[in-house]
């Protein structure tokens, strides 16, 4: 009896607050998002197709999201695009995405966010069995190939950032954070909160939900992590050397209302904002629902389960 009267109280407490309580309640101020795709071509890796479509279109959707929603947009696109027979290390291009680089940048922006700013960091390229980003390299081999594996067939510390070590640089900015990933085992990002829980699964029990509604734990946090999968799992894309995305950025940009035939946005429709608002768990339900490769199996290689940090609290990206 106890449990059903739980059950009760807590499902009128969630149509109350209407299941998310939105972190952002002050003005929205602008978007700084570091795009970062890399396709390995003349690397000593395995070459990926579509993460430069990944990183492009994502960086062009959101700006133009921006526009539409009158919420200011600085895009910082870093790729890295070699051909079949070159790698394409220029030392000079400070947008070329190294460790360096890239934490360089993120550190320059510590100087120019406010409070009210939100900063979105997206990556689409390899992950390591421990979730760290495989970056491109300052070394090479004799014959010109990009050296990102040691000997011992390792990622080398130069072309590893780990997951701590971006976690610790994200916090350190002002503002809001949001980490985008689609890259194997990615899920590492996503870290344990013992003061929220999130509600988009169906298959949630009532009565944690409840506990962590009413906790008295801080719930005051403002970094944030969509992850294409979990941390034991591989990130997937189609075979094929057409215009591909992976399954779970592909589905990240129908949801945003991208349409990748004509690589427009198409205007004032988004299927992933509710309300008039884009919220990060509103865009995680719907890549949830329509990515195309299965969510969850029995056999890793056929699916991939997007991730996310739970919470009571969520994010708003934009507003119409």
């Amino acid at each position: 009896m106890r449990r059903f009267l739980l059950c009760i109280v807590t499902a009128i407490f969630l149509v109350l607050v209407g299941c998310e309580l939105f972190l952002e309640q002050n003005p929205l101020g602008s978007i700084h998002h570091v795009s970062v795709g890399l396709n390995y071509y003349g690397t000593n890796v395995k070459r990926l197709n579509g993460t430069l479509n990944d990183a492009d279109e994502l960086q062009a959707c959101l700006e133009d999201l921006g526009a539409e929603t009158k919420r200011e947009y600085h895009g910082y696109l870093m790729t890295q695009r070699g051909t079949e027979t070159s790698y394409d290390y220029d030392e000079a291009n400070e947008n070329f995405p190294t460790k360096d680089n890239i934490l360089n940048k993120l550190t320059f922006l510590q100087s120019v966010l406010g409070e009210n700013d939100l900063t979105i960091f997206s990556y689409s390229g390899h992950g390591d069995y421990d979730g760290s980003l495989v970056l491109a390299p300052t070394e090479t081999s004799l014959d010109g190939t990009g050296i990102i594996l040691d000997i011992h067939e390792k990622v080398t510390d130069e072309c590893s950032l780990g997951v701590e070590e971006l976690l610790s640089k994200m916090e350190s900015l002002p503002g809001k954070k949001l980490l985008i990933l689609d890259s194997c085992y990615c899920g590492a990002f996503v870290e344990e909160s013992n003061s929220s829980i999130s509600l988009i699964e169906k298959n949630r029990c009532m009565q944690r939900a409840f506990e962590t509604y009413f906790s008295s734990s801080s719930s005051t946090y403002d970094l944030f992590v969509l992850a294409a999968t979990t941390s034991d799992n591989t990130s997937k894309e189609p075979v094929g050397d057409g215009h591909i995305h992976g399954y779970f950025s592909r589905a990240l940009l129908e949801g945003l209302g991208w349409n990748q035939d004509t690589n427009t946005l198409k205007k004032y429709t988004h299927p992933a904002f509710t309300s008039g608002i884009l919220s990060l768990d509103s865009l995680y339900a719907y890549i949830h629902t329509h990515q195309i490769l299965a969510t969850e199996g029995i056999y890793a290689p056929r699916y991939q389960h997007p991730t996310i940090t739970g919470g009571a609290l969520d994010l708003v990206i934009f507003r119409n």
